[in-house]
């Protein structure tokens, strides 16, 4: 292992024990483009709560995964960002972040803005958030509300 493979292994494991999830490098486990170190399928979703907002700094190409449920069966999702940089969202309801930037249901692809909106469908069911940065470090701020459907 290169040393710098150990670098990135030792950044990542300080990182979870911290609460946060970052990329790791792509040759480390597997090769795939947007590798997170996760113990376990869902370890590194985060919940988000109607209206609480949540930030976070994402390295470029890198990718972060939430969490958000829709309470009411006549109301959906309304997800913005803000913050600085090339932002993207991604709405699925399966949790696999490169399965859902590949075929999401919903996306918000404005170019060179971090300032992205997205709806979901109608009715009660969690769906899955990805913010993924594009091709520079991007800041930005989430947030999810539950609104009416009509």
């Amino acid at each position: 292992m290169t040393s710098f493979n150990i670098f990135a292994l030792m950044t990542t494991l300080f990182a979870l024990s911290m609460g946060q999830s970052y990329g790791v490098d792509s040759n480390l486990f597997g090769g795939r483009e947007n590798q997170f170190l996760c113990f376990g399928r869902n370890s590194d979703i985060v919940k988000l709560n109607d209206g609480e907002p949540k930030s976070g700094i994402l390295a470029a190409n890198l990718f972060r995964r939430y969490s958000f449920y829709v309470q009411e069966s006549l109301s959906k999702a309304e997800c913005t960002t803000t913050g600085s940089g090339d932002i993207d969202l991604f709405v699925c309801e399966d949790p696999d972040g490169e399965e859902c930037i590949q075929n999401p249901q919903h996306e918000s692809r404005n170019p060179k803005s971090s300032s992205e909106t997205v709806f979901t469908a109608g009715g009660k069911r969690t769906w899955y958030i990805i913010v993924k940065a594009q091709p520079e470090v991007s800041e930005y701020t989430i947030t999810c509300n539950e609104v009416p459907l009509f």
